[in-house]
């Protein structure tokens, strides 16, 4: 009899339980492997090593120097221990940078010692001038090392320490605040010199001027002062200056036609509706009075023929671009279309409309890559 509490399972072999079991069992086994096999298995090994026994404090606190300033560059992950000195080195460079107002554009040069904890550095702004007195006077580095099997993977925190010459920052400021200064004058003299030939109707170089003087602002990171009755600041240029671009371009957009259609009435005004209507996407307006560019050409129509009982017809000719006060050409436009209708003069009508869409827009897109308006 079954012991009491516990139930008999029958296992005999062919039975319904002892068909479980035998599938049952090899499951259970790999399973234990598995396990076994995972539990030997070695852990995970992290190491930290670092090059000194003590953190330097000069980390979390700089030192103070009647002439020196200092700066702490840090670079933390690096794959490799000079990827890491050079990410620090450029982290501290853009302190210096962001004291003194210089636009650091290349790196340090390095030149190590024996010993390599020094390491003279030489910093070129973006005015290629050379800032001197900047210098490594220390370095720390921490070395992270993991290795899980035949897996290894080190990364790198480096810490630089660069001092920079108080005089030499102070000069420099001087230098940029002149800089500066030289900068924003030039602006407002291109500036002025815009005025000035937009009122003699030389609109083309009145864009040249403003854009003369837009780049010179572009280089300010500062609003500068500007020794001028009319305009105190390059804050003020600048907006005087966007406002004065905004109505020479839309003055430069201004342009009238004088295109002869070698057809009917009906057909010459079908082709200039079309023509301005093209220009007009790209904001330009045709005018009679006031015009930046004169647009003048000719235009033939031939029939070509039936192509599946609808008559063929042609639109070609040339479009020539010429600036205001100017007897010479800036550019021609050839361009040619083709129509088709039941109706004779319809197909003609059809052939001109595309010809003047085409027209149209490489004109306009001719005009806008020429004079960048």
């Amino acid at each position: 009899m079954p012991s009491r509490g516990f139930k008999h399972i029958n296992a005999r072999p062919g039975s319904a339980h002892g068909r479980a079991f035998a599938f049952l069992l090899p499951a259970a086994c790999l399973l234990l492997m598995v396990a076994l096999l995972f539990s030997c298995a070695p852990a995970a090994q992290i190491t930290r090593e670092s090059s000194r026994p003590a953190r330097p404090g000069w980390i979390d606190k700089p030192p103070l120097d009647s002439g020196l300033l200092y700066f702490v560059g840090i670079s933390t992950g690096a794959s490799t221990l000079e990827d890491g000195m050079n990410a620090a080195i450029n982290d501290a460079v853009s302190k210096v940078s962001d004291y003194t107002g210089i636009r650091i554009e290349s790196f340090f040069e390095e030149q190590a010692t024996e010993s390599q904890d020094k390491v003279s550095r030489q910093v070129k702004s973006r005015s290629k001038a050379l800032v001197q007195g900047a210098s490594v006077k220390d370095s720390y580095h921490e070395k992270l090392t993991r290795m899980d099997r035949n897996f290894t993977m080190q990364k790198y925190d480096v810490y630089v320490l660069v001092s920079y010459s108080k005089e030499e920052a102070s000069n420099e400021r001087e230098r940029k605040k002149r800089e500066l200064a030289d900068k924003a004058a030039r602006a407002y003299a291109h500036y002025s010199e815009g005025g000035s030939l937009y009122g003699k109707g030389r609109l083309g170089d009145a864009l040249l001027s403003y854009r003369k003087s837009l780049s010179l602002l572009a280089e300010l990171d500062d609003v500068t002062a500007i020794d001028a009755v009319d305009v105190k600041d390059s804050g003020v240029l600048s907006m005087r200056l966007e406002s004065a671009m905004k109505a020479l371009q839309q003055r430069m957009r201004l342009v009238s036609l004088s295109i002869d259609v070698k057809s009917s009435s009906r057909a010459q005004e079908l082709f200039l509706s079309r023509f301005a209507a093209a220009l007009g996407e790209s904001g330009f307006t045709v005018t009679s009075d006031g015009e930046s560019y004169l647009i003048s050409g000719m235009v033939t129509v031939s029939e070509r023929g039936i192509v599946m009982n609808n008559y063929s017809s042609y639109a070609e000719g040339s479009i020539s671009v010429r600036r205001a006060g100017e007897s010479t050409d800036m550019a021609v436009f050839p361009f040619r279309a083709k129509g088709f209708h039941r109706d004779r003069t319809q197909s003609a009508f059809n052939a001109l409309s595309e010809a003047a869409q085409e027209a149209g827009k490489g004109v306009a897109a001719l005009l806008i890559e020429k004079e960048g308006l």
